[in-house]
């Protein structure tokens, strides 16, 4: 996308929420609507602008017994906004309006699992670097690891590593990978497992 205004319907949650049900999939305004969350009103006067501005298009029509509705869809299946139509403080607001729901999920779930383990497990609360690493472990006493087999799959790690760029990018790709093989690996009877994987150079 090369148009401030077509941009800014991907950059504001609200429209970025209301656009998604039209990516990639034919859609009328009702189930648009009912899968966003907005009015059906919201979401035609929205789709008539998209539609003026070509991230939509009308794809056919549906007919029922009170009428005929118009089916759109998006005119493409992903696009690209060069990073100078957005700032530093929009990008951050993206990442944040993007990932924090699906991350505060699967942090949910992931205390879910430690409550359940219950007897003789808790949360051993140590120091690393400058912050705070709270692990699930066993009593001391206990010759117990959370990897062992029988207990739930469930895994959380935040690590400050010093690395050149070369080991950086050896990292970045190893993660990767890791997560294509699992992706394409998936068994058909598993169970669903949710997966947040991140690397970023800090700060200075």
């Amino acid at each position: 996308m090369q148009d401030a205004e077509s941009i800014q319907v991907l950059l504001n949650s609200e429209q970025r929420g209301a656009l998604l049900p039209f990516v990639g999939q034919e859609m009328t305004v009702t189930r648009a609507a009912r899968q966003s969350g907005s009015s059906a009103n919201t979401t035609l006067a929205r789709v008539k602008r998209w539609v003026r501005l070509g991230i939509l298009r009308t794809v056919g029509e549906e007919h029922h017994p009170r009428g005929v509705s118009k089916v759109y869809r998006s005119s493409a299946d992903a696009y690209w906004v060069p990073y100078r139509f957005t700032s530093a403080e929009s990008l951050t607001e993206l990442a944040r309006a993007v990932y924090l729901p699906l991350l505060d999920r699967m942090l949910r779930e992931y205390a879910g699992v430690g409550a359940r383990l219950g007897g003789d497990w808790g949360l051993l609360f140590q120091r690393r670097g400058g912050t705070w690493n709270i692990l699930p472990t066993q009593a001391a006493e206990c010759r117990c690891s959370p990897l062992d087999e029988p207990l739930p799959a469930a895994l959380l790690e935040l690590e400050t590593l010093v690395l050149t760029s070369g080991q950086a990018k050896a990292l970045q790709r190893g993660l990767m990978q890791l997560l294509e093989q699992y992706r394409h690996g998936a068994h058909p009877h598993g169970e669903t497992y949710n997966v947040f994987i991140g690397l970023a150079p800090a700060a200075v």
